[in-house]
């Protein structure tokens, strides 16, 4: 292609499109302007005067006008807002240096209210500006930051300590909270140097628990005691969970270390309360019942003698009547009297229906030694007896409270030898025993 003398057009670079005034048609230059109506980017070309020679349609899609609109107006006429703005002190020190400029700013006008990052090219006659709308992006990060101010304020008004580790388990960068407790510094607790905060006894026992759940990208529950910064040590409660990306990869874990000290310490003292107010009670029922109530702990309960048959179910359907007939059938080949054979019989079956009433079921067992003494075992998961229920279910007849046991217990205690009680919020066991000659009663001997 030539002009009108015949002289082949000189290639020229990118936005460098000739000043020929305000009229200047880029469409002319190698078809420049359909490349840049096709970006993404929003563009316009300012010639030395700051005429507006062209702008792309997505320009004209951000300022919210037509090319024909704006075209050869001065860009501070046309948009005064920007005079003294930092896009005029940008544009000008491009044009004046000859340098490349990269900004953000805050366009504010009675038309239009965006946030614009720009690049400003300077060539030899012009400027070209490459600018695209960021005001999503600026309100995501401005949202994000006041998100991760609220998240300090409150990590700053509780007394949790929050952690993060990278994918791998490992404690990295800043944690504010962690070293302010411990006094460690960064260097210190970096990677698995928080165990050194851990008392002893429990820092091997955490790290790990901790590598377990790295592992199997489990929540991690745990406790142990950490070392405050004036050698006193305290007891958490941990939780820490991993945050995944996308594509399901772990992007890091976040942890909360809750103090517990003064709930622990309060439960034992509550356990130890507890466990004096048991023996006393153990030994008043003991001694009203003639030694025939032993309310026991797991350890005290006695063991299992000859097992015979196997192992009953106990519900609303069945059970009952294939204990009844176990102890009974086994009462009869210990020896015992027709009398303590129905005596056994009345306690298993008191026993079993308090399982199936109150427990929701269970489970009974019949068990003989060489001796002649016949054991039944029965078992549930109900809710158990509570500790001022105990009195009025030992020593009332018929006792029943909804949920707990102490139907039939008098009964039990009337017809066997002995009556075994583990009874807790997590079940309840009753054994009774049954010799082959009926002991002589406490107060005879």
């Amino acid at each position: 292609m030539t002009d009108s003398t015949g002289a082949e057009p000189q290639a020229s670079n990118p936005g460098d499109f000739p000043h020929t005034g305000p009229e200047t048609e880029v469409s002319l230059h190698f078809g420049a302007a359909d490349i840049l109506d096709r970006i993404s980017d929003a563009y316009i070309l300012l010639d030395p005067e700051w005429h507006i020679i062209y702008a792309n349609r997505e320009a004209c899609a951000v300022v919210h006008k037509t090319f024909d609109e704006i075209r050869g107006k001065n860009h501070w006429e046309e948009w005064p807002a920007t005079v003294g703005s930092e896009i005029e002190r940008q544009y000008r020190r491009s044009m004046l240096e000859k340098i490349e400029v990269h900004f953000d700013h805050h366009f504010s006008s009675p038309e239009l209210d965006v946030w614009l990052e720009i690049d400003a090219y300077p060539t030899r006659d012009s400027l070209s500006v490459f600018f695209r709308d960021v005001s999503e992006r600026k309100r995501t990060a401005d949202e994000l930051k006041e998100s991760e101010q609220r998240y300090r304020s409150l990590i700053d008004a509780t007394a949790e300590i929050v952690w993060t580790n990278s994918p791998e388990g490992k404690m990295q960068g800043e944690q504010a909270g962690w070293s302010a407790f411990t006094g460690q510094t960064e260097s210190e607790y970096s990677n698995f140097g928080w165990a050194n905060a851990v008392h002893p006894d429990d820092a091997g026992g955490t790290v790990q628990a901790w590598l377990q759940s790295v592992e199997t990208r489990t929540v991690f529950l745990f406790e142990h005691r950490v070392r405050r910064h004036d050698g006193v040590y305290r007891t958490f409660s941990i939780r820490a969970v991993p945050v995944f990306t996308d594509s399901g990869t772990i992007r890091e874990w976040v942890g909360v270390h809750s103090d517990i000290t003064e709930r622990r310490e309060s439960e034992a003292v509550r356990e130890s309360l507890l466990a004096q107010q048991r023996i006393f009670l153990r030994d008043v029922l003991a001694s009203v019942t003639e030694g025939k109530l032993l309310l026991s702990s797991q350890d005290q309960m006695p063991a299992l003698l000859n097992i015979v048959g196997t192992a009953i179910e106990l519900n609303k359907s069945t059970g009952l009547h294939d204990l009844r007939a176990l102890a009974k059938e086994s009462a009869l080949r210990a020896g015992h009297s027709e009398e303590r054979q129905f005596d056994l019989l009345t306690a298993a079956s008191e026993a079993g229906m308090n399982a199936i009433v109150h427990g929701g079921g269970g489970t009974g067992q019949v068990s003989v030694d060489s001796k002649g003494t016949v054991q039944v075992r029965v078992e549930d998961k109900g809710k158990g007896i509570s500790m001022e229920n105990l009195p009025k279910a030992t020593l009332s007849r018929g006792f029943s409270t909804k949920a707990t046991l102490g139907h039939g217990l008098k009964m039990m205690l009337e017809t066997a030898d002995r009556v075994y009680l583990l009874t807790g919020s997590t079940g309840t066991t009753i054994v009774l025993e049954q010799d082959l000659v009926a002991p002589i009663p406490t107060w005879l001997g």
